[in-house]
Parts: structure tokens; C-alpha cells; sequence
């Protein structure tokens, strides 16, 4: 993993320093779930941090490894990967910066804190990642009032299971 995820990351970077417009960039999140070993292994090129609910131990975190900056910023870029565990029930949550920067209409942003509060009681309930991401949409909806988005808001939600 850790080569295959260099390999594609170093490539990326130096076609977009090297044909991209000045100033262009691109965040990228790379994944494996390997589920005979139950681990989770990942890089971020300047993508927002993942959030991992622990069944286990009925906890939420912020998973901050393994972050480099964007892609096509600086040609000789390095990329580091991570590795986690997982068990059954854990829940991974990924989300674009959209959705940590939506704002409400007194300008406050929905944050991560509050992303990390609402996985923690969904994943509590055992909901699965279908209505979890249509709860999720719907807490953003309610919580900007009505204030258009200034960007997307993309969420990728796995629930582990067996």
C-alpha cells in the first residue's frame, strides 16, 4: 500500500505542478480496507481529517495521520501513510471542507466538534451509514437556515461490519 499510495501521490503532484494553471490544487484522500486484517490504511494529500467512531469503546476521534498538503502545490511534495485498526462496528466518516466550513446566518461554521458529536450519537443507535449520511445532510440543511453553501459538501460514510 505504501508504495502503490507514494507512487500515485508523487505522480499526481508532479503532472499538476508540471501542466497544471498556477495556483491550482487537489486534495485527495487514498484508502485500503483490508478486512481479512481488520486495518484501515490511508493518506491525505491537505484533505480534511477522518473521523472514527470505536464501537469498543463507544468513543469518537478525529484521525489527523498521515497529513500532507495538497497536491500540485510544490513539486517535490512527500506523502506519509497510516495505519489503523478496525473492528466490527466502527465507523469511518470522510467529508470535503464544504462540510466543516458550512455556515450558519450568524456566520459560525459547523465544525468538526459538531461533526464528531452527531457520528457519536448516529453510531451509538447502530444506524447504519445509509441514514447516517441522510441525517447528516439534513442537520446541515437545518443548520444554515436557509444560507446558501459556498462550496460542496460530500460525505463517505463505512460502517465495519464482520
Amino acid at each position: 500500500f505504501q508504495q502503490v499510495a507514494y507512487s500515485l501521490q508523487t505522480t499526481l503532484n508532479h503532472a499538476l505542478t508540471r501542466n497544471g494553471a498556477p495556483g491550482m490544487f487537489l486534495t485527495l484522500f487514498y484508502a485500503l480496507i483490508d478486512s481479512a486484517h481488520k486495518k484501515l490504511s490511508f493518506c491525505s494529500a491537505g484533505h480534511e481529517p477522518m473521523i472514527l467512531y470505536r464501537q469498543a469503546i463507544r468513543q469518537t476521534e478525529i484521525i489527523k495521520g498521515a497529513q500532507g498538503i495538497p497536491l500540485g502545490l510544490f513539486e517535490d511534495s512527500a506523502y506519509e501513510t497510516c495505519e489503523i485498526p478496525f473492528e466490527e462496528g466502527d465507523l469511518l466518516l470522510l467529508i470535503s471542507d464544504g462540510v466543516r466550513e458550512l455556515r450558519n446566518p450568524k456566520g459560525e461554521e459547523f465544525g468538526m466538534e459538531r461533526l464528531k458529536k452527531i457520528i457519536q450519537e448516529k453510531a451509538e443507535k447502530g444506524e447504519n451509514s445509509e441514514q447516517i449520511i441522510h441525517e447528516l445532510f439534513q442537520e446541515m440543511h437545518h443548520y444554515q437556515k436557509g444560507i446558501p453553501a459556498h462550496d460542496d459538501r460530500t460525505l463517505m460514510c463505512v460502517r465495519f461490519s464482520g
